[in-house]
């Protein structure tokens, strides 16, 4: 809007007309210099015998408005003082308290086709004014408003399809309970609320969330106890739940929408159970950080759609769900820090397209049968444990791993009998641990069995426990590391060479390494 003191400044012989003049002519003229919104805001003429001069009693009136307090009233004022104002004096004085009403009501004059809106910065801004109705607007982000309580009494507008609000403090509520008709008729699809840490509701008492919501993310609200006091919307396909320390439940029911396809929580310590079946279309699974979570599910069945599980931090947990093979397209399994978890469910894991196995639990006891039938596991992470040597003693490695990496190795003698060397697909090998027999790397043979050795062919293998594939290797935290041995030097495709807080590292092989080939060499010892 251009400002009010630019508005009708036509040189003001334009509005002289002599006595005899074309009155309709005049009407015509003065009827362009008002907007078409306030028709019945036009100001009038005295015309006389002395000619055509402006009415005092509008003049006065202008001079004598009371302080504006809303938009309608600025209105009102703007459509009297537009033509106006080149007749009263100190005009602009007048106009001045205006500026404080515009800032704080910012949808005025806002362009009836906008379809994208960003406030950002707006502190003055306590609510979404009502008078917003902006019918083609798909898209409204709220950033960093700290003053903002509540957002649309007249509930979102129909259009809407994106809402995003982030870093407004003191945001209590995202509709009027009483207008919650007009927030469930919305087109609203996708919600992101982040750093709100007053909400208390995104919904109202008697309701649940828009029918078409798809798309709903909430992090770092830690005063929010349920979203929704109804049932989550049926459409639903991602949920996103992040740091909402007193969030107790998801909706009344507890159930998760059928049409789910990505669950996602992490640390929601008061949250404590959730339906005991998961939805059929689910593809993802992360439950990080919620301690007071009873249980994820009884089993698996029938969830042919999962690809990913994501489990860490599940202090209670002391199982997973039977029917675990059952999962034929699961790609990635990562549990981690789950100190109560012992065992793999009895019937293994799924072989027909698992690719990522990490699995950090310090007290794991037994691992699945068949890891040798996982033909298309390419990147394995464990720590160490009794089970997991038991199962590798007995069948030894997957066939076609690519990635290794064990920590907390406590022995390392059992290197020598894994068989590690015939993985030829191996590239990557991290090892970690604290085992005191790791004294020389690669670990060299015992003198009695060197002695044993028939010919230079197999005292060459007896050195080359390693397959000679591996580009990158590291090693971490052997306190008695005191050499790297021959066999390294077998390790011609050696690209880069990592070796951290090993502190008795001394002396490297005669012969040194294969530095031709190592791009990249780390020593933190």
């Amino acid at each position: 809007m251009p400002p009010l003191e630019d508005v009708g400044n036509e040189d003001e012989e334009d509005y002289k007309y002599p006595v005899g003049g074309d009155l309709s002519l005049i009407a015509r003229r003065a009827l362009t210099q008002f907007d078409d919104a306030f028709p019945e805001e036009i100001p009038s003429f005295v015309i006389s015998a002395a000619g055509i001069k402006v009415d005092q009693e509008k003049v006065k009136a202008i001079q004598e408005w009371p302080m504006p307090t809303s938009i309608t009233q600025v209105r009102s004022f703007h459509g009297l003082a537009s033509f106006y104002q080149r007749f009263v004096k100190d005009f602009s004085t007048i106009a001045a308290p205006l500026t404080d009403v515009i800032k704080k009501s910012v949808e005025l004059w806002l362009p009836t086709k906008l379809e994208t809106l960003e406030l950002r910065k707006c502190d003055n801004l306590v609510k979404v004014p009502e008078g917003f109705h902006l019918a083609l607007l798909q898209e409204l982000h709220i950033y960093e408003c700290p003053s903002l309580i509540s957002f649309l009494e007249s509930g979102l507008p129909s259009s809407l399809q994106v809402l995003k609000i982030e870093h407004c403090k003191n945001l209590i509520s995202l509709v009027h309970e009483e207008e919650y008709s007009n927030c469930a008729a919305t087109c609203l699809e996708s919600l992101v609320i982040r750093n709100c840490p007053s909400l208390k509701s995104i919904s109202s008492a008697n309701g649940s969330l828009p029918a078409r919501f798809k798309h709903l993310s909430i992090r770092y609200c830690p005063t929010l106890q349920c979203l929704s006091w109804g049932k989550l919307p049926d459409n639903l396909r991602n949920l996103e739940i992040y740091d909402c320390d007193n969030l107790i439940c998801l909706s009344s029911s507890c159930e998760l929408p059928e049409a789910l396809e990505s669950f996602q929580i992490w640390s929601c310590n008061r949250l404590e159970s959730l339906k005991a079946t998961l939805p059929k279309s689910l593809k993802s699974l992360l439950i990080c950080n919620c301690g007071q979570l009873k249980w994820i599910t009884d089993r698996f069945d029938g969830n042919n759609c999962l690809q990913y599980i994501y489990i860490k931090w599940r202090k209670d947990l002391g199982s997973l769900p039977e029917g675990l093979h059952h999962l034929i397209n699961l790609g990635t399994l990562i549990i981690e820090k789950c100190e109560k978890l012992v065992s793999f469910p009895q019937g293994g894991l799924p072989a027909s397209n698992l690719r990522m196995i990490y699995v950090i639990c310090d007290n794991m006891v037994a691992y699945p049968r068949g890891i040798q039938n996982l033909i298309f596991l390419k990147r394995l992470e464990i720590s160490y444990s009794e089970g997991f040597i038991k199962v590798l003693e007995e069948v030894g490695f997957p066939p076609n791993l690519s990635s290794l990496t064990i920590r907390n190795l406590k022995v390392c003698k059992p290197l020598l009998q894994w068989g590690l060397h015939r993985v030829t697909s191996l590239r990557e090998l991290h090892l970690s641990g604290e085992a005191t027999d790791m004294v020389s790397f690669p670990p060299e043979p015992e003198e009695e069995e060197e002695k044993e050795e028939e010919n230079v062919d197999d005292e060459l293998q007896g050195k080359m426990m390693l397959p000679n594939s591996l580009t990158t290797l590291n090693i971490e935290s052997f306190k008695n590391l005191d050499r790297l041995s021959a066999g390294i030097q077998c390790l011609t495709s050696l690209q880069y060479l990592s070796i951290c807080y090993c502190e008795k590292l001394s002396s490297f092989p005669e012969g040194g390494l294969p530095l031709s080939q190592i791009s990249w060499l780390n020593n933190m010892a």
